[in-house]
């Protein structure tokens, strides 16, 4: 689920099922479809006209600071697809990035963009050697096989067709043989353009520097390559307060404070908890030793 970031639209939120996307009036409670036909003939394409598109496994969105563009994980295919929100406009849906093996191909060619799971905008401009981008241009989004793709949008006179690189997470702890099995939970993008990222199979929380993809261990424990079974994580909530709070059990998703200063994770299986981590006052990864 994300709100329109436009104040005159802040009570405007947009949410996903697996087949569509609606808006929701936060002030009245009527909620309207999107994009995405309510039919399901398990297979994607886009249309001029949003609510006769189809999608087939929505899973997360993601909004232009303008409130212009909604961005939708459309996993079942390896897409992430585009919807216009501009006023007036029919909601048409592009796919911007496809990671599937097909023929045809939709958007930007993108082998890595394996099962996409989660969005981010970077928040502020960031520079690209001698380019600007103005804030809004750079999502981030995550998906299997230990990546993170880094997508900028087009931009007139800078970077007309847009682009994509892979981010791969460096870790001393984490091995190829490791990365095989993560999943990532949850992304989020600090005011420096540092990502804070949550990862269910070790339940960790990890800040990855986005040029680099030199991550530091914020909360959890990446030596561990399997969840703990439901048994386990029953007798290691008992013990939660007694480790001071430090061990996360099942983290499930993740937002940052206005201010930049914590991180709230959402704590599945340990009775639900919002967890609270401090970030550093001045985030500048590349000065953090690693843990």
């Amino acid at each position: 689920m994300v709100f329109d970031p436009q104040p005159v639209r802040s009570h405007i939120m947009y949410w996903c099922d697996r087949r569509s996307v609606f808006e929701l009036d936060t002030k009245t409670g009527v909620h309207r479809l999107v994009a995405g036909a309510r039919e399901n003939l398990f297979f994607a394409f886009d249309c001029e006209e949003g609510i006769r598109a189809q999608f087939n496994r929505c899973v997360a969105l993601a909004i232009t600071p303008d409130g212009q563009s909604l961005y939708v994980c459309d996993t079942y295919e390896d897409l992430v697809r585009q919807i216009d929100l501009t006023p007036n406009s029919k909601h048409a849906v592009t796919t911007v990035l496809d990671g599937s093996c097909s023929i045809k191909r939709r958007g930007i060619p993108c082998d890595e963009l394996r099962a996409p799971s989660h969005m981010c905008w970077n928040r502020h401009t960031i520079t690209a050697g001698s380019v600007a981008y103005p804030p809004g241009s750079v999502m981030y989004v995550t998906c299997s096989e230990h990546h993170i793709i880094e997508y900028r949008t087009p931009q007139v006179g800078v970077n007309e067709a847009g682009s994509t690189r892979a981010i791969s997470v460096n870790y001393p702890q984490i091995t190829d043989e490791h990365s095989s099995v993560l999943d990532f939970n949850g992304i989020e993008c600090t005011a420096s353009g540092v990502l804070i990222v949550v990862e269910i199979r070790t339940c960790s929380v990890f800040a990855i520097d986005s040029i680099t993809g030199r991550a530091n261990l914020l909360c959890g424990d990446p030596s561990r390559t399997e969840p703990l079974s439901y048994s386990e994580l029953e007798d290691e909530s008992r013990a939660r307060d007694a480790l001071g709070g430090t061990k996360l059990y099942c983290p499930m998703s993740l937002t940052l404070s206005r201010d930049g200063r914590y991180a709230y994770v959402v704590d599945g299986l340990a009775g639900s908890d919002v967890r609270r981590l401090t970030l550093p006052e001045e985030f500048e990864l590349m000065s953090l030793p690693y843990q």
